[in-house]
């Protein structure tokens, strides 16, 4: 993906999904939504959206090679100005503030100021 418009972004052969949105002078927010019928401790039916402080104002994201983890970066003005590093299938913050993997899968390498700038 070159340009990342507002919408709905699901990785091939991954249950997860990124929802992507402009919130105007707040910046580009995300959430992340689980596909499928994947539940367990982490996920039910009725809880299939996910968000927290790194979903706030994100510059840009990816998905490793193996789909289940995400690389997010925040901006500093309305977000936290960290990157993170996210467990998918546990809902859970692995690193804060982390180098990103050189052989990640730049599927989203997002170009969010285009969502921004308009």
């Amino acid at each position: 993906i070159q340009t990342c418009e507002t919408g709905l972004y699901q990785l091939d052969k991954s249950p997860f999904a990124v929802h992507v949105f402009n919130a105007d002078a707040l910046g580009v927010q995300m959430n992340i939504v689980n596909m499928k019928h994947y539940i367990d401790d982490a996920w039910s039916l009725q809880d299939r959206y996910w968000s927290g402080l790194w979903s706030n104002d994100v510059e840009w994201l990816e998905f490793d090679s193996n789909k289940n983890t995400l690389f997010v970066q925040t901006h500093g003005v309305y977000g936290t100005g960290y990157s993170y590093l996210l467990n998918l299938l546990e809902k859970k913050i692995l690193q804060k503030n982390v180098q990103k993997e050189k052989n990640a899968l730049m599927i989203y390498m997002v170009v969010l100021n285009k969502i921004r700038n308009r």
